[in-house]
């Protein structure tokens, strides 16, 4: 194909709409029904204590990167300042700059800090169960605190995320525990390296290649770990002795204290999973609904950048939207012949309203045109009188 045809072509399928692999238009109604549930559960957030914060959508590398985990290195988008010439980072996920905040600018604020937040995040690759590359996340952290304050935190954090699930209209909600430092215990156990072969090995729940990068009683106890997963009780008999007592404890303290309070819930403990855990530590969680592509959210315990014991959680929007279901278009009532009067009664009344533009020459132009506007009722100057 030659240059000339190859920009014709580009030119032709960007004037159809198409868009960069994993960004997508949100469209109605899903786009106003993320919306509600943002808010839903920010206003859930607040009156729960926790201070709405509202970071920029871009920082400096060497502010928000520094001591990141490589693979949150590796996902986020760069671009150059052009006022500064330095290295500006897009950001792919929001607990950092969270972090940053509580250590500069409310350093002095007393802790615990309770924080929350709600916006866009942009990725430079997606996953297989998240192809998206920009989503909305919403989240809460509580940041600093005693060693003795951990437990209460991290109890508190997953009552609110499930709160925020069920908030949202979602009840059937699977949380799946992890324990991010079992992996390197068991290693440090038997001496053995952890390397991210390993790592992949593990994370790809694949026996012959653990067996390339482990071996004798390490290989066993890692193959244990990766076959265990199940509901929590019967996962913790299985590998309890290769956990340390603090986290067997966390673990049955979290699941017993979250089914007493939501008898509903599935809780399950997958004792090998570290994807997306790679900067916390004591316990975490990942949320699930059936039949519903990608994790819902995921939380735990963790330490920020500057050394400060902390726990929060991230929910994704566009995960909570579809486990909702398809969304039925809202009812709007047609208002012919504007006027502010006529519209305030209406707003007034909790209506949704789409007012004519121009003036409709009859009562059947008038129902037509409120139909092809998806109205399901026209105002005639009293009332809403259905098509």
């Amino acid at each position: 194909m030659s240059q000339d045809s190859q920009n014709t072509k580009t030119m032709s399928d960007t004037s159809r709409g198409l868009l960069p692999i994993g960004l997508q238009d949100q469209l109605p109604p899903d786009a106003e029904r993320e919306a509600e549930v943002l808010e839903g559960i920010m206003r859930m957030l607040g009156a729960h204590g926790y201070d709405r914060v509202k970071p920029p959508l871009l920082e400096f590398e060497q502010t928000l990167l520094a001591n990141a985990p490589a693979k949150l290195r590796r996902r986020s988008f760069r671009v150059v300042d052009p006022l500064s010439r330095e290295t500006l980072v897009l950001r792919s996920d929001m607990t950092g700059q969270v972090g940053r905040m509580a250590a500069t600018r409310l350093a002095e604020t007393a802790r615990p800090l309770r924080l929350s937040y709600g916006g866009q995040v942009v990725r430079v690759t997606g996953s297989d169960l998240r192809p998206e590359r920009q989503f909305t996340q919403v989240g809460a952290e509580i940041i600093g605190g005693s060693d003795r304050q951990q437990a209460s935190a991290i109890l508190e954090v997953a009552y609110l995320s499930l709160a925020g699930v069920h908030n949202s209209g979602i009840e059937n909600v699977v949380m799946d525990l992890v324990v991010p430092g079992v992996v390197a215990h068991v290693c440090a156990t038997y001496n053995h390296d952890v390397t991210a072969d390993l790592l992949n090995a593990i994370a790809a729940r694949d026996a012959v290649m653990l067996a390339d990068f482990a071996c004798g009683d390490c290989l066993s106890a890692l193959s244990r770990l990766m076959g265990a997963a199940g509901a929590w009780r019967e996962s913790l008999d299985a590998v309890g002795d290769l956990l340390t007592s603090d986290d067997r404890e966390r673990v049955r303290e979290l699941a017993e204290a979250l089914e007493a309070e939501n008898p509903n819930i599935l809780i399950t403990l997958d004792p090998a999973e570290t994807r997306g855990f790679e900067y916390h530590d004591r316990l975490g969680f990942v949320l699930f609904a059936p039949s519903v592509r990608g994790e819902l959210g995921r939380g735990g315990a963790y330490r920020t950048a500057h050394g400060e014991a902390s726990v929060g959680f991230t929910l994704y929007l566009d995960s909570l939207v579809r486990a909702l279901g398809p969304q039925t278009p809202p009812a709007y009532v047609f208002l012919p012949n504007a006027n502010r009067q006529d519209l305030q009664k209406m707003l007034d009344q909790g209506m949704r309203v789409r007012q004519q533009l121009g003036d409709g020459a009859n009562q059947n132009d008038l129902r037509a045109e409120a139909a092809s506007m998806n109205c399901y009722a026209i105002w005639d100057g009293q009332k809403a009188v259905l098509l």
